[in-house]
């Protein structure tokens, strides 16, 4: 079987399969990307990450608490050896161990950082921006995607739209090779005539078949972009909800104040409040850190060295750290934090850029096909009524087969121009929305 057909004779038997008056909208696919699509669930899951990390460096403003246990074995004791000049003349000479050769020790310990060069609170605000960093750039990523989603579905419409051109061409080839055979079979036309009407029809029916695989080939990408699961049945050409009302003219407006607090601009700018607040944190290792220290033992021998008996006791303990050295590693990490700000603020300006030079485009582009609409409408009103009256006088002998079906074709071809102007139009409008900053709900 020939592949173009075996395909299209595919998505047919799924559009069979599917419910009946059921058809996908954009919104019905926005809605199935936002709910199956792995890049964006992978997205959502690093944000859940840094909000485990923020969980983490929480941690760091609560006590620690360690259970300890030890044994050890010596070879030798230890010994107490004095010499006393009491009693005189000789005084006294005591050589005496202590202790045995084993110790065991268990003990609880709580430890607590009582200042650390406020690295720790700097350190919980670097977490808390790169959270909202995550999720800024996963709500920039749905409408990036829902923008690469209407350009996918708009493709599929558009390809719906020729294929549908190309079946009102087969129509009126075969029209025109039924009336040449009618003709023949009366006598008044040559046999020649009916045979390359029928070749030509032929020839327009394998255009169809090689419209309707590009078609159903962008069914397939718009189902596998969405990362549709269940819904095989949606990639059916015949399911495709067709808008093609009249758009109501833009409010053009100045995006500059919406791409200021657009989700890609917000995750640029907490991810340079981040690399502050580290920068920050690291300034801080460099200051004095004193440390708490309060623990209970239950060890034998305990404090009395010379006993062989477990003692209970406890202990508290105050620790100053203050790292006077450390081979410029920390000066080196601020640095790399400072480069990092920057490019951070060269990636931003770059993307003010794209966005202000698309939302020219996009609108200059609304304006040429808006423009492009009503020649093309123009063009089918003349069309429509130059095929009616070359109808009526081809059926009189008076003009000729080609003629009318030329007229039916450029009929057919104008009707496709305009959906295909209504549909960019539509795609343009998109383009100056996602530009300057708004969110793409369908």
């Amino acid at each position: 079987m020939n592949p173009l057909r075996a395909t299209s004779l595919l998505f047919t038997a799924a559009a069979l399969a599917a419910p009946p008056g059921h058809a996908l909208s954009l919104h019905q696919a926005q809605e199935i990307l936002f709910r199956d699509n792995p890049d964006l669930a992978i997205m959502r899951l690093e944000v859940e990450r840094s909000e485990d990390q923020l969980q983490e460096a929480k941690a760091a403003w609560l006590p620690s608490l360690d259970a300890l246990g030890n044994y050890s074995y010596t070879t030798e004791t230890s010994h107490l050896k004095l010499d006393l000049p009491i009693p005189p003349p000789n005084g006294t000479s005591i050589d005496k161990a202590i202790g045995d050769h084993d110790k065991v020790e268990l003990g609880l310990d709580a430890s607590y950082a009582i200042f650390t060069g406020f690295a720790r609170g700097h350190n919980l605000d670097a977490k808390r921006a790169g959270i909202q960093s995550r999720e800024a750039q996963w709500r920039g990523a749905r409408n990036r995607m829902s923008m690469r989603l209407a350009a996918l579905y708009y493709a599929w419409q558009l390809a719906g739209s020729q294929a549908a051109y190309q079946e009102k061409v087969l129509a009126h080839a075969r029209d025109l090779q039924k009336q040449l055979q009618d003709f023949v079979r009366a006598g008044t036309a040559v046999r020649s005539r009916a045979l390359a009407a029928e070749a030509n029809a032929k020839a327009s029916e394998v255009q169809l078949l090689a419209f309707q695989n590009t078609r159903d080939s962008l069914a397939y990408e718009v189902l596998d972009f969405m990362g549709d699961r269940e819904s095989a049945a949606l990639a059916s050409p015949d399911v495709l909800a067709r808008d093609t009302a009249a758009i109501p003219e833009p409010a053009w407006t100045d995006g500059d104040t919406a791409q200021a607090h657009r989700p890609e601009a917000e995750a640029i700018d907490q991810s340079m409040a981040q690399a502050r607040f580290g920068s920050q944190a690291l300034s801080g290792q460099r200051l004095p850190q004193v440390f708490g220290l309060a623990g209970v033992r239950y060890a034998n021998p305990g404090l009395d060295l010379a006993g062989d008996e477990f003692m209970p006791y406890g202990l508290l303990g105050l620790q100053l750290r203050w790292n006077l050295y450390d081979g410029s590693r920390n000066g080196s990490q601020r640095k790399q934090l400072e480069v990092q700000t920057r490019v951070l603020q060269e990636q931003k300006r770059k993307l003010a850029q794209e966005w202000r030079k698309d939302m020219i485009t996009s609108r200059l582009q609304y304006s040429r096909w808006s423009a492009q609409f009503e020649a093309a409408k123009a063009s089918r009103d003349a069309a429509e009524a130059a095929a009616s009256d070359l109808k009526r006088q081809f059926e009189a002998g008076v003009a000729t087969g080609l003629d009318w079906l030329e007229a039916s074709n450029n009929q057919a071809r104008a009707e496709m121009m305009m959906e295909q102007a209504r549909t960019m139009q539509r795609l343009a409008l998109l383009q100056w929305e996602y530009a300057s900053g708004k969110e793409l709900r369908f």
